[in-house]
């Protein structure tokens, strides 16, 4: 790791320790207002409850700011560990290696990766279609069903208009 690295990593760690304390306090403060709304609410100040409402919304904001800091903070400290550490050249040789072999078994990888593609692709859009045939007949059941519901109430409407008449 270079000093540019290390002051980089330096910062993005000092922000993630400053958002926990935030959060941390933000955390307490949001408790403490909520409380307090309670508390005036019990006592019938609606005014004084609707100010700790307030309170404890602009704590929950601030937290919630805190916490998407906290996350942007630990991203970019794993980040610069990756990219302090370097490419991994393992992973490289393993990869032209086997590549190799496929060549000397007479095996094109990128055309069988393509078929592999379209296959995948074929799939896809035959589930596409599935899908599109069951919500089609799920409509249709659904129609049939209202009308069969409407169709009910006006023969138990008609019934009733009998049942009065009579």
């Amino acid at each position: 790791m270079n000093t540019g690295d290390r002051e980089l990593m330096a910062y993005w760690v000092r922000e993630r320790n400053a958002a926990r304390r935030v959060i941390e306090k933000t955390r307490e403060d949001a408790g403490l207002w909520l409380k307090r709304t309670k508390l005036a609410r019990d006592a019938g100040r609606e005014e004084m409850a609707q100010e700790a409402e307030r309170r404890a919304l602009e704590a929950k904001r601030a937290w919630d700011e805190a916490e998407l800091r906290l996350q942007e903070a630990e991203m970019q400290i794993e980040q610069v560990r990756r990219e302090a550490r370097g490419p991994d050249r393992s992973g490289l040789a393993r990869a032209a290696a086997t590549l190799d072999s496929f060549r000397a078994m007479g095996v094109d990888p990128q055309a069988a990766q393509f078929d592999e593609m379209e296959k995948r692709m074929r799939a896809e859009e035959f589930i596409a279609q599935v899908r599109e045939r069951d919500a089609a007949e799920k409509d249709e059941a659904l129609d049939a069903l209202q009308r069969l519901k409407a169709r009910m109430a006006a023969e138990d409407s008609a019934g009733s208009d009998d049942q009065g008449e009579a």
